[in-house]
């Protein structure tokens, strides 16, 4: 999987580089330079889900449903936290979120997009 996934961002880089020609910004080694801010944020998983079997592509609905089930999770998780709530165990709940269930992240920190 981390193959395919270099794959396709060499792939797309060389799509860039030979549309954009000789307007490249260069570093002063001649490398394209590719400093600046880069926002990832994607609902597309990197692994396939195995519901999907073979089917190739997915309908609009289907991706329709992805986008309004995480709608649904950003809003459960920016709905206003309980101040009286206890503090979570010690080393955290045991599961496996960000923080370990500790309460350490929360979508703030973690932008996961809004559109496929």
């Amino acid at each position: 999987m981390k193959f395919l996934i270099q794959w396709f961002i060499g792939l797309s880089v060389c799509g860039l580089l030979t549309s954009a020609g000789a307007d490249i910004p260069r570093t002063s080694s001649g490398k394209p330079d590719l400093s600046g801010n880069f926002d990832v944020a994607s609902l597309t998983p990197y692994q396939r889900d195995p519901k999907f079997g073979d089917q190739l592509f997915m309908s609009s609905q289907e991706a329709r449903n992805i986008i309004d089930g995480e709608s649904k999770i950003n809003a459960a998780a920016s709905a206003q936290s309980d101040p009286n709530r206890e503090a979570p165990p010690e080393g955290g709940d045991g599961t496996i979120t960000a923080g370990g269930g500790v309460g350490g992240y929360n979508f703030f920190w973690i932008d996961r997009g809004n559109d496929i």
